[in-house]
């Protein structure tokens, strides 16, 4: 099955035989408010929906949609979002096992590594809430962050094994 990214080229992607697959996620691209903003909010809800059943794991980039969501003047909602409230945004799409966020310096990196142990009111991004994100409220209910990482564990031993098997004949 293909699915049409760029809403100017026409360019599609074909999941069909990948393991992974990096991609821009963000809520100003999967609510089309912005110039690259490509497919509409369902187009991309199914991308990530069916690489997940595929087992195509999403490594995302443009976490911050270069950093307009988090200054509210830049934000195409009008309201700034913490680099802790996008990741966790990401985090909470099905098929995504990482998040690959830009960092420029050391403070950047240390302010992402607080992810860890911030608390879920510091996760909450709906005050983007003029969005329609019953999508996000399915997705913080079947894919929380353990379930994502007992998966990551699964998807590294079956390859140990595979490796193995290979390696024994």
């Amino acid at each position: 099955m293909e699915y049409r990214i760029n809403k100017r080229t026409g360019d599609k992607i074909s999941i069909i035989g990948m393991v992974g697959l990096m991609f821009s996620i963000n809520p100003a691209y999967d609510y089309q408010k912005g110039d690259y903003a490509n497919g509409n909010i369902n187009e991309r809800f199914e991308l990530y929906k069916r690489c997940e059943t595929e087992g195509v794991g999403i490594s995302v980039m443009k976490a911050f949609s270069g950093g307009q969501l988090l200054d509210d003047k830049r934000s195409p909602f009008g309201k700034e979002l913490t680099k802790i409230q996008c990741i966790q945004y990401d985090l909470d799409k099905p098929g995504v096992l990482t998040v690959l966020p830009g960092i420029r310096i050391k403070e950047d990196l240390e302010e992402i590594l607080k992810y860890e142990n911030s608390t879920e009111e510091e996760k909450d991004y709906s005050i983007i809430s003029d969005l329609s994100i019953s999508g996000d409220t399915l997705a913080k209910e079947h894919y929380r962050n353990l379930e994502k990482m007992l998966k990551i564990v699964l998807v590294v031993v079956i390859v140990i094994v595979d490796v193995h098997l290979k390696l024994t004949k």
